[in-house]
């Protein structure tokens, strides 16, 4: 798309954030902790904007997560490696040109960054080269690499929208930054530590070993970002805002859940944080839906705004460990390796403007050609012979966009509800395992007649029950008009209605023992009732099973619940399965095991359900049990709440009170882990999770440590809430832990902490404790209207404490707050000839 004008567009109005260019790794071993991120955009005023890098950073405390979805679930033998393999090998669609510095004594580091980048150079379509500028150095404390587009353009594409460098230079067919800044500039930019902690695996195997994070995924993540994978949302003070005065592209396509664009809300404003922290942001691209089957991508809004992760990526609990889609959500796992961006990113490089595929995907189907049925369209096509096999073909009608999806196994579909008297043509689309391939040439145009009832059912059986009778059919031809039902006779007796269009067996009953029986069935939709289809074969009602009895269901976690009942009765014959009705729906379900007991799955959580259960054997169904308890599934955990810790005590116990409510299963257990510091030490890792009834907690707790503990609550079937954040209390050192100058008595009394203190009465006494590393300390000392003060040192800077007070009081807590952590000497001094009484002296992080 050629350049629109050189002139420079409107300027921001105030800094941008870069949030969603990101990857918040989110490790499953202790030994590396997450990864998370934040920065901000400088504004422009130059008609383009240069955004700035985002980094990785390492937390001392994993980030939280929420009980795991199923596409997150371990593996079967218990690893939590997952694989998503690079995209079959294609030739190259763009040409990358990377600017290596620092990586002339890593070269494994920079065969991976080349890995990544030969993946997207097979993904996307540029005629214009691709410029990185990718270093490997030091880099502060906790940060693992940083990555973004270098800058973004508008006078390209829509012209509404910044547009990145790469997508902006693609779209124009020559390099914008010239028109800019007078000189070729890179297109993104790429930086990552070479910390020999920072706990990467350079190979290019895809099999990283345990503990570590696959640095080839964590480039081939930040590199999607600055193709564009990013949008300027953001939330701050409770207001929700986006660039101004023009929006990222990335911004246009993000819709709530009544398919309402986000942009339409106020910018700068509370409505737009409710949305955008709402769990319900959706990708309402077309090229995106339909590598999604036709739904619209979910992207990642959690409740609590998360800056660098939430709005600029897929839903980390939708698109999960091992999932095709999961390169592009906010964490990535140890041992977890994925090489393939997946469909839905393609598709949404697509609709920002890219022209990308996924290597390995089929090509178009060709022949696309159509007939005219009634109401509908009968479409037929041929597969591409690519060596890329197709698992599902999608059929698309223009005008009107009515999608249809069958199996690769035919090569055929009948698109229904079309207007009778319009012309349309049909597209098709393959899909395998890779994604979504182009579209078709369109088929010829066909004009359907008007809809007319149903064919006539075909393939109808009956089989004897006790009884009663299982019929069963195959569904005709719609006609043009959706089925609403059935009408099932039979013989000699009266008609049952089915309003059940997607049923394809009745189970009837009220039938007489020993008589014999044959069926038609007619189909219905709304425009009349088709043809009364050939009668069945004859069945004879006899010997079915009696009625299950004591039929209960208990809920269990998430959307399943579990059944069980008194076995029915065989009347001679075995029982070998049972049909399962589940209510609100009417769902039948089947169940190939003579044992009383079945797991129902798929329900959704929050409904109440009830069900009803019928023994089968040779001779056909038993009547239906007795309907069961009302269940609701639960898949919410409980609502925790933490109580308040004292920062500093002087008890011999560390305890923490806690609370939690679930409407559902009702609370079950707390989960309690704990963590402690040595006064001169740092936070050690967790020890064992205590599992508890009570709603407190006190461990035994020794003088000089500080001990911090975290939370979580678990309902009756396993539901389990998010690891609250530490609360820590400090207990102190006694007096005689401190070493003391020759002034100092050493004293004992029932009154002070420990029953010993330590007193002066001369200016310039020290007490010391030869190491410490912390934030805040706390005096313990006697106060009274006579005492002193006391100067405090600790890593080269000092306070003074007064020790004065009205009245007397033993142990008093006087905290010092130097304001950041320090490692070094405390020196407690007298800085008066007044009574100095010193009881202890405690040792904060916090």
């Amino acid at each position: 798309m050629p350049f629109a004008s050189a002139a420079p567009s409107l300027p921001r109005s105030a800094a941008r954030r870069l949030a969603g260019a990101v990857l918040a790794a989110a490790l499953l071993t202790p030994a590396l902790p997450a990864m998370t991120a934040l920065a901000a955009d400088s504004p422009s005023s130059a008609g383009f904007v240069t955004p700035s890098l985002v980094d990785l950073r390492r937390h001392d405390v994993p980030i939280p997560k929420r009980p795991m979805a199923a596409s997150r679930r371990l593996a079967a033998d218990g690893t939590r490696a997952a694989v998503v393999a690079a995209p079959a090998a294609a030739p190259a669609r763009s040409t990358w040109q990377v600017t290596y510095t620092g990586f002339e004594a890593y070269p494994q580091a920079r065969a991976a960054f080349q890995g990544a980048v030969d993946i997207w150079a097979r993904v996307v379509v540029s005629s214009v080269p691709i410029k990185v500028d990718a270093s490997f150095a030091a880099l502060p404390a906790g940060v693992l690499g940083s990555a973004g587009a270098s800058a973004g353009y508008p006078n390209v594409g829509d012209g509404q929208s910044y547009y990145p460098s790469a997508l902006a230079d693609a779209l124009a067919g020559v390099d914008q930054s010239p028109k800019y800044t007078g000189a070729p500039a890179s297109d993104i930019t790429a930086e990552f530590t070479n910390a020999t902690d920072a706990g990467f695996y350079f190979g290019t195997d895809g099999a990283p070993p345990a503990g570590t994070v696959d640095f080839e995924s964590v480039v081939l993540h930040e590199l999607g970002h600055g193709l564009g994978f990013t949008g300027s949302m953001d939330v701050a003070g409770g207001l929700g805002s986006y660039s101004t005065p023009l929006p990222d592209r990335f911004d246009r396509f993000a819709e709530d859940a009544s398919g309402t664009t986000v942009l339409s809300r106020p910018n700068s404003s509370a409505e737009l944080a409710t949305v955008l922290q709402g769990g319900s942001v959706y990708w309402g691209g077309a090229s995106a839906m339909a590598r999604n089957r036709g739904d619209r991508p979910t992207m990642y809004a959690p409740a609590a705004w998360e800056p660098g992760s939430s709005f600029s990526h897929l839903d980390e609990w939708t698109y999960g460990l091992g999932n095709a889609n999961s390169l592009m959500t906010p964490q990535i796992s140890a041992q977890e390796a994925i090489h393939s961006p997946g469909p839905i990113a393609v598709g949404m490089l697509n609709d920002l403007g890219w022209e990308a595929y996924l290597p390995g995907a089929p090509e178009a189907p060709t022949g696309v050609t159509a007939t005219a049925g009634n109401g509908s369209a009968q479409v037929s096509w041929s597969a591409a012979d690519t060596g890329a096999t197709a698992t599902q073909y999608a059929v698309v009608a223009s005008p009107g966009g009515a999608r249809v999806t069958v199996a690769a196994s035919t090569l055929t579909a009948t698109v229904p509800d079309l207007t009778a008297g319009t012309a349309y043509t049909f597209t098709v689309t393959a899909w395998n395992t890779a994604g979504e391939g182009p579209v078709s040439a369109p088929s010829n145009s066909v004009v359907p007649a008007p809809a007319t009832a149903p064919d006539q059912v075909t393939d109808v059986r009956a089989t004897g029950a006790d009884t009663g009778a299982v019929v069963s059919w195959t569904a005709p031809a719609s006609n043009g008009s959706p089925l609403t039902g059935y009408v099932v006779t039979p013989s000699n007796s009266p008609a049952v209605t089915v309003n059940d269009p997607a049923a394809t067996h009745l189970s009837i009953t009220g039938l007489t023992n020993g008589s014999s029986y044959s069926f038609t069935v007619q189909a219905v939709n709304a425009l009349g009732t088709g043809r009364e289809s050939l009668a069945s074969n004859v069945a004879v009602p006899s010997g079915a099973p009696t009625a299950p009895g004591n039929l209960v269901a208990t809920r269990a976690r998430g959307g399943s619940v579990t059944l069980s009942w008194t076995a029915a009765a065989g009347n001679g014959k075995p029982v070998t399965g049972h049909w399962i009705t589940v209510r609100p729906g009417n769902a039948v379900l089947r169940s190939g095991s003579a044992a009383p007991a079945f797991t129902v799955t798929g329900l959704t959580t929050g409904t109440s359900y009830t069900f009803a259960v019928q023994a089968l054997n040779p001779n056909g169904a038993g009547v239906p049990s007795p309907t069961s308890n009302a269940v609701t599934p639960d898949g919410t955990a409980p609502r925790l709440t933490i109580g308040a810790v004292p920062a500093f005590s002087l008890g011999t116990t560390a305890p923490i009170t806690f609370s939690a409510v679930d409407a559902h299963s009702g609370v079950a257990r707390y989960l309690v882990r704990t963590r402690k510091a040595a006064y001169n030490g740092t936070l050690g890792g967790y020890g064992a999770t205590v599992s508890t009834t009570a709603k407190r907690y006190a461990p035994a707790a020794a003088k000089g440590y500080t001990y911090c503990h975290s939370v979580a609550a678990q309902d009756k079937v396993g539901n389990t809430s998010a690891w609250s954040a530490d609360r820590c209390t400090t207990i102190a050192l006694d007096d005689r832990a401190l070493s003391a100058s020759s002034s100092w008595r050493r004293l004992t009394s029932s009154s002070p902490y420990g029953a010993t203190y330590t007193s002066a009465a001369r200016s310039g006494q020290t007490l010391k404790l030869a190491t410490a590393s912390g934030r805040r300390l706390v005096v313990v000392a006697t106060t009274c209207a006579s005492c002193g003060s006391v100067r405090v040192t600790f890593g080269g800077a000092s306070k003074t404490v007064s020790l004065v007070s009205k009245t007397t009081k033993w142990k008093a807590l006087i905290v010092v707050d130097f304001g950041s952590v320090r490692t070094g000497a405390v020196t407690l001094a007298t800085a008066s000839s007044r009574t100095v009484l010193l009881d202890g002296l405690g040792v904060s992080r916090f």
